[in-house]
């Protein structure tokens, strides 16, 4: 059985108050009735520790409490007239007739000797009793007790206090079990109504429409899950729209060369071209365009889906570098551009994959021969900074405008007067770069240089 949300909120929130409100309850009945009696009998002892001292000033006066131990009168007579002149009243009638009467077994005072022994009263072990000392002339000449609450019979005045305090208590507990019921509804309508929102929200997301943004007015968790929220869907948004251009972009780089090929080769078929070198020269540099796009998204997919796997060993990235631009001068200088390469330290180590590692420098000195002036100079450096090796490429124009600086890593972007299809660039060689360079914790950033042209810095960690 499926409960929704909305009861075990409601669950929760009432139990607890209705636990909340029984333990109260118990407790207050309990301890209540308690502290209650406790005061009772406190007041009450209050009151006999000043009996006794007027038992005393009754023995002093008579030098004896022979008509008190007598029996004559019976002692709480006695003691509760024992107040007004107790010696001048205790024989009276109107005082007999005006004192409640007990049964003898409900007698709750007791005399005792100066050796406790009983003399009078309710015949009750000493425990069971409050022991208070008669004096006279600075001296105990007798002992009386007032049983203890616990022990005496049922005081009707009480009991009847305490059953409207309980009665009062389960009116009142009755009241707010209603108020805690209505303030549970509402408290559980409002805490999940931001919920709702998201759920209606979270199925037109389902049902691809990003176009839906979730607003809560408070300032908690489900406020931040809402902005979370409205990040995430924004953030789809815009993967959408970038598959979308992806797709549209990869569609065209393929569809050129291979138009192209199939446009060559129909006019070899119908006779229109004949398959000479021009031709096949045609077809051939328009495969290996397809062939090294394909490649490029191949690297793409591998890296974003992060199984880019590194063949890592430690290499002297300057001297590595240094061979490298060796072996690339004489491609270079076809293009009439000249290396200028600097490195200030010896034995630069760093564990790097040294293939995809060349395959970042290839592609770097590449973009430099399409879309630097020629004649030109490609100034290269390798330094130490801290703890990282700074590798910088850097060209003698015409450079990159500003905005389009932070792009250069995106894939297929352009710079729309530098770059095109018609040089062959499919605008993903920065952009595998750009992962490579991560992949191996380092980083890669593109600024205008001190030349005139663009400038390229990779960072990459030292091999400690």
């Amino acid at each position: 059985m499926k409960f929704k949300l909305f009861y075990k909120f409601f669950g929760i929130i009432f139990l607890s108050i209705l636990l909340s409100l029984l333990t109260a309850a118990v407790t207050i009945g309990y301890f209540g009735k308690k502290n209650f009696h406790r005061y009772l009998e406190k007041t009450k002892v209050k009151e006999f520790s000043t009996l006794a001292v007027n038992i005393g000033k009754y023995y002093e006066a008579h030098g004896s409490l022979e008509k008190l131990i007598s029996k004559e009168v019976p002692l709480h007579i006695a003691f509760m007239a024992g107040d007004r002149e107790m010696a001048k009243d205790l024989g009276s009638p109107d005082a007999m007739e005006a004192m409640p009467r007990f049964p003898k077994e409900h007698e709750v005072f007791t005399f005792y000797d100066t050796d406790m022994r009983y003399l009078a009263g309710g015949q009750y072990p000493p425990e069971d009793m409050h022991i208070f000392p008669v004096v006279a002339d600075n001296k105990p000449v007798a002992y009386f007790g007032v049983l203890k609450f616990r022990k005496l019979p049922p005081n009707p005045f009480a009991e009847k206090f305490l059953e409207s305090q309980i009665y009062l208590l389960m009116i009142t507990t009755l009241i707010v079990m209603v108020l805690a019921t209505l303030t549970a509804l509402w408290l559980t309508r409002n805490m999940l109504a931001p919920l709702r929102e998201l759920n209606i929200a979270t199925r037109r997301v389902a049902e691809r429409d990003f176009d839906v943004d979730v607003e809560i007015g408070s300032n908690d968790e489900l406020a931040d899950l809402a902005d979370n929220f409205n990040v995430m869907t924004n953030t789809l948004k815009e993967y959408e729209l970038s598959q979308a251009r992806w797709i549209s972009d990869i569609s065209h780089e393929l569809r050129t060369p291979l138009s192209v090929i199939l446009g060559s080769i129909e006019a070899i078929q119908d006779g229109v071209r004949k398959p000479d070198f021009e031709t096949i020269e045609s077809v051939y540099q328009n495969t290996i365009r397809m062939k090294r796009l394909v490649n490029e998204l191949h690297d793409i997919t591998l890296a974003e889906s992060g199984v880019m796997h590194l063949q890592k060993v430690s290499v002297d990235i300057a001297h590595e570098l240094a061979s490298l631009l060796d072996f690339y001068e004489v491609r270079l200088a076809e293009f009439r551009f000249s290396i200028s390469f600097e490195s200030y330290d010896e034995d630069i180590m760093v564990q790097v994959d040294l293939v995809r590692l060349n395959q970042v420098f290839i592609n770097i000195l590449e973009n430099a021969i399409k879309y630097a002036k020629s004649p030109g100079v490609l100034y290269v450096q390798c330094v130490v900074d801290g703890d990282d090796v700074l590798i910088s490429f850097e060209d003698t124009g015409p450079g990159v405008s500003e905005e389009h600086l932070p792009r250069l890593f995106d894939r297929l972007y352009r710079v729309d007067s530098s770059r095109s299809r018609a040089t062959g660039g499919s605008g993903l060689g920065l952009s595998i770069c750009k992962y490579i360079i991560e992949n191996h914790g380092g980083s890669v950033s593109a600024c205008k240089g001190k030349k005139g042209g663009l400038r390229l810095e990779i960072r990459l960690p030292l091999e400690k």
